[in-house]
C-alpha cells in the first residue's frame, strides 16, 4: 500500500480504519495524510479507483477561498462555468468581497 491509500485500500484492514479521530493528528504540524475517504458520485467505468484527492472545508478552513479563487482563475478558459459557480461559492461563504466577474457591474 501507498503512503496515500486508493479505494482499493479502504476496508477494514486499512491501518487508519477506526484510529483516525479527534487528538490522533495535529493537523497544524501533520501535513498531508489520508484523512478523508472520497469517491467520485458516477464512475461506470471505474476509471477514478485509483486517483487521490485533496479536500477543503469552506466553513472551517480559512485558506479555501484564496485556494478556490486561485482555481477558478487557472481554470477559467477552459470551464468556464466552473470559474462561474467556484466564485458564486466563495461568495457564499465569504464575509470579504470576492473579486467581480468580467462584465460584472
Amino acid at each position: 500500500m501507498t503512503m496515500y491509500p486508493t479505494h482499493a485500500d479502504m476496508n477494514d484492514d486499512w491501518p487508519f480504519f477506526g484510529r483516525v479521530g479527534p487528538g490522533d493528528y495535529d493537523d497544524e504540524m501533520e501535513g498531508l495524510y489520508p484523512k478523508y475517504f472520497v469517491k467520485k458520485h458516477y464512475d461506470p467505468e471505474d476509471k477514478h479507483a485509483e486517483c487521490e484527492y485533496f479536500v477543503l472545508d469552506w466553513k472551517h478552513d480559512p485558506f479555501t477561498i484564496p485556494a478556490v479563487l486561485a482555481y477558478a482563475d487557472a481554470c477559467e478558459q477552459r470551464y468556464p462555468a466552473l470559474a462561474a459557480d467556484l466564485r458564486a461559492k466563495a461568495k457564499e461563504y465569504s464575509s470579504a468581497p470576492v473579486p467581480k466577474e468580467e462584465g460584472e457591474g
